[in-house]
């Protein structure tokens, strides 16, 4: 994830790093580890009070707004985000409320330098699957670009997640404007 976020900062038009917005954000994990470092401001969106109020502990001052609403109700606040980072969250979300949340978040971004990354697991070969236990639906490559090209996004830059075992489904990064 880091080098994957670092790779867009030094691409031609790079994203700026004031105001990021975590997504499905836990406890804060990704926050605290991954966007307090290269973001002067990060939003969170949790469904869960008790993870958004644990989150609240983990981030500290760097956290801004602690906003407690699923993804298929959340607006994203207009042209307030440089970065919307969504990871292992979109798999909960029907492919009709993917396209409209990634719409929504379009329009959240502050620029046209802005930038939506996705990280999730997404099936190389095959069909989609869906996970009984969890609820969660592993698409395929394919039904991602379809997804993100409805939503009227363009992908800047993919890449697979390195060092993954095997025996569990592959994880993909997307960039896209």
């Amino acid at each position: 994830s880091r080098r994957f976020l670092d790779l867009l900062f030094r691409s031609p038009h790079p994203p700026e790093r004031g105001t990021v917005l975590d997504c499905g954000a836990g406890i804060g994990r990704v926050s605290k580890g991954l966007l307090l470092d290269r973001f002067d401001v990060v939003d969170l969106v949790e469904p869960n009070a008790r993870l958004l109020e644990e989150a609240k502990n983990q981030v500290g001052p760097k956290g801004d707004r602690f906003i407690a609403s699923s993804l298929e109700n959340f607006e994203p606040e207009l042209g307030r985000y440089d970065v919307i980072w969504a990871q292992w969250v979109l798999l909960y979300l029907t492919d009709a409320d993917l396209v409209a949340f990634l719409q929504r978040c379009k329009k959240g971004l502050r620029s046209e330098n802005g930038v939506i990354f996705v990280k999730e697991n997404v099936v190389i070969d095959g069909p989609w699957t869906v996970d009984r236990d969890d609820n969660s639906i592993s698409r395929s490559d394919a039904m991602y670009k379809e997804i993100f090209r409805k939503a009227g996004l363009v992908l800047l830059e993919e890449r697979r997640q390195a060092a993954w075992p095997n025996d569990l489904v592959p994880v993909k990064m997307y960039a896209l404007r």
